[in-house]
């Protein structure tokens, strides 16, 4: 069709591309299993990541998109919106390569911890950040950690100063975490951080 360009034109990439795709499909079944609650979100993401993709879509399907709750029109708006559309204000910890704020934080085994990489929530680059700094604001010392024994691998990152949360996906709980998909599969966090106060 118009408009849709092939992101990546050799086959090698393109089976790449397919493993990918089956990777995303199994660990969105095991998180829909897990969390039945957040299955309308993951099946509207992967809709969004392995279908025709939302990047060129018509404005009747934008227009639909006005109807979602706000969690899902926030990912929406995520996977639609172009990053060439963004301008890192001054003082906020900004993704170098497009500038949009974080979505969330990937905590990798390192050394006898972890280290943290913050996720772009528009082009999913990664860049590292220190684990005691809120990145909305930059206040040290300030953040407090609350986790689900049902979602082992993810943690709320919030902090006292801002009262501005994220979600941390430890990769070394749980090897097979895909951070993007298991973020929305964490809803349950989510309405705890709401609860106390706190916004994304």
């Amino acid at each position: 069709g118009h408009g849709h360009r092939a992101l990546g034109g050799s086959a090698s990439s393109e089976m790449a591309n397919q493993r990918n795709v089956e990777a995303l499909k199994q660990r969105a079944a095991e998180l829909i299993a897990r969390s039945p609650a957040a299955e309308e979100m993951i099946r509207f993401y992967m809709t969004a990541v392995t279908g025709r993709g939302l990047i060129d879509a018509p404005p009747a399907v934008l227009k639909a998109a006005a109807g979602l709750t706000p969690e899902m029109a926030d990912l929406f708006a995520r996977l639609e919106i172009r990053r060439n559309q963004y301008a890192p204000p001054d003082g906020s910890q900004r993704c170098a390569a497009c500038g949009a704020l974080p979505q969330l934080g990937v905590l990798r085994p390192e050394g006898h911890g972890s280290a943290l990489s913050l996720s772009c929530s528009m082009c999913l680059h990664e860049w590292s950040h220190k684990r005691d700094t809120c990145p909305a604001c930059s206040a040290v010392g300030k953040l407090v950690f609350y986790s689900a024994t049902e979602i082992p691998n993810v943690q709320i990152q919030a902090c006292d100063a801002c009262k501005r949360y994220l979600h941390l996906i430890d990769l070394g709980k749980d090897p097979a975490s895909i951070p993007e998909l298991d973020e929305l599969a964490a809803v349950a966090l989510d309405v705890w951080a709401r609860e106390q106060g706190y916004e994304k």
